[in-house]
């Protein structure tokens, strides 16, 4: 297939993986703790290179190398007051660490309360990790200090874990607004990041921003469309000429 037309189609199926990232990160703009997708395009060499070596999706073989991939932005988002006392939003770059019948998992989501057995878990009922473990409290009246101490008549109880990772960009979004290192062997190191008790973060996401990029997005695609069409009307004729028509 020629260059251009190439060129075309990998321009639209990354403009349609745009389109995916903006259109989540608007369906989240009330989600506490959500962290917007960043759509990142490869270098033009980079995605040239698999263009020649054949790796783009075009007759329905190979899956589709857009040049395009999502990151996550970890800026902070407006922290907002609620009152409650098992509420508590990151001061920093580190997450809450919850434990999944998978593993450990990580939010930035601090809307905690007490399951029956007396866990403090977030609002999927998955235990909050503690420094030294699972944190469970006698009763439902306790108060969070800033460090992450839970206390309890009158004696700490536990420590509220947050965990800090190198590139918090490179994580993979998993169900229930949790996240986890793309790469399983990156370990975070444990914090001393401050909470806010009482408050949560909310979600990162600027809606005139996205508005605008997906704007900006549909006239590209619109663009790459029309290249698409044209370049195919060129071909047409040309054939048609050497056929005779």
């Amino acid at each position: 297939m020629p260059d251009a037309m190439v060129i075309a189609i990998q321009s639209m199926q990354g403009d349609l993986l745009r389109m995916e990232a903006i259109s989540q990160n608007i369906a989240n703009i009330s989600t506490p703790g959500y962290k917007r997708e960043i759509p990142v395009t490869r270098p033009f060499p980079e995605f040239m290179h698999a263009v020649g070596a054949g790796s783009p999706h075009i007759a329905g073989t190979e899956p589709a190398e857009s040049g395009t991939d999502n990151l996550l932005d970890g800026s902070a988002g407006p922290v907002k007051p609620t009152g409650r006392p098992f509420d508590v939003a990151v001061m920093g770059d580190g997450y809450l660490e919850v434990m999944t019948k998978d593993g450990p998992a990580y939010t930035r989501s601090g809307s905690l309360q007490l399951d029956p057995a007396g866990r403090l878990v977030n609002m999927a009922g998955l235990p909050v990790s503690g420094v030294n473990g699972d944190i469970t409290l006698n009763g439902a009246v306790a108060s969070i200090a800033p460090n992450g101490e839970i206390s309890q008549d009158g004696r700490v109880v536990g420590q509220i874990k947050v965990v800090e990772f190198a590139d918090s960009g490179a994580m993979k979004r998993l169900p229930n607004g949790l996240l986890q290192p793309a790469d399983k062997t990156v370990q975070g190191t444990v914090a001393k990041t401050a909470l806010r008790v009482g408050f949560l973060e909310g979600s990162n996401v600027q809606p005139l921003k996205e508005m605008l990029t997906m704007m900006e997005t549909m006239r590209r695609f619109e663009a790459s469309q029309k290249l698409f069409q044209g370049y195919d009307e060129v071909m047409r004729s040309a054939i048609g000429k050497l056929l005779g028509q």
